[in-house]
């Protein structure tokens, strides 16, 4: 099983950040016959294990993006990512474990 998940979205996290809904990452947690073969997705990122930010009346991201068109540049930056990461995968040469991205800074780092 290969994982991945998406952007920041908008707005201040629960730490009082700003997200303007530009940044997103692709994280790859592997696991095979019932064994983490990859670190777990909350090692470090907390806030997918403890969810604060959430709530089940928010928009999801093809609502939100009437009023916030950046964050379609963000998702196919995402799918991109994703794409390239199982890729990787599949070819066996996946040597890193999160992936995150900037497309408003133009930076990619992992």
């Amino acid at each position: 099983m290969l994982d991945f998940r998406g952007n920041d979205g908008v707005g201040k996290d629960a730490s009082g950040a700003e997200h303007r809904g530009t940044y997103g990452n692709v994280q790859a947690h592997l696991r095979r016959d019932g064994a983490d073969k990859s670190p777990p997705l909350s090692l470090y990122h907390p806030e997918i294990a403890h969810p604060t930010d959430r709530l089940p009346g928010d928009l999801g991201c093809g609502q939100q993006a009437a009023s916030q068109p950046q964050l379609l540049v963000t998702n196919a930056q995402t799918a991109t990512a994703m794409l390239a990461t199982f890729w990787l995968h599949i070819s066996g040469a996946l040597r890193f474990s999160e992936l995150g991205f900037d497309v408003a800074e133009g930076s990619c780092v992992r």
